[in-house]
């Protein structure tokens, strides 16, 4: 076998090997942070190891291949981000989730009063009595004792709850 051919045949476990060094230079926190940032970490990396291990035409084939690798991977953390952003209530709603609140706590409040259990009245308000009521009442029926207010709370008391004793 010629000199060239040894030399192609042990590069290509140094290429793997390289492969995998840059890995972790694509992976890295700043590496995530956008496309742009990633290709380019990704770039630097692959150069760097292509270079030591595959010379001028390493180093080239390492930079295009990191970089590339990098971008894919800053594009797809970018895409996660944005998916797993929360939803921000626009300000004129605001008014509507108060009122919302307020409702769910008045029904609480008046299912509690009907079932024997002291809120302080129906106001919809939360106040230390409604919260006092609301954990009575969780812990009479054998649920998690939070004392706060929640439609899945109203739905048990109108469907399923004990009265006071």
């Amino acid at each position: 076998m010629s000199a060239k051919g040894q030399l192609t045949r042990h590069r290509a476990p140094a290429l793997l090997i390289a492969g995998a060094l840059c890995l972790p230079l694509a992976t890295a926190p700043a590496a995530q942070a956008d496309p742009l940032t990633g290709g380019i970490i990704g770039g630097i990396g692959g150069l760097a190891v292509g270079g030591l291990l595959g010379g001028g035409g390493g180093a080239a084939a390492g930079a295009l291949v990191g970089g590339f690798g990098g971008a894919l991977i800053g594009a797809e953390r970018q895409r996660r981000r944005e998916i797993s952003r929360p939803i921000r209530v626009s300000e004129p709603q605001q008014p509507q989730r108060v009122v919302a609140q307020r409702n769910l706590v008045a029904g609480i409040q008046s299912e509690l009063t009907q079932k024997g259990y002291d809120p302080g009245g129906v106001d919809g308000r939360i106040g230390p009595n409604t919260r006092n009521a609301i954990s009575a009442y969780q812990q009479a029926n054998g649920l998690l004792v939070t004392g706060q207010p929640s439609q899945a709370l109203l739905d048990h008391i109108r469907n399923q709850g004990v009265t006071s004793q």
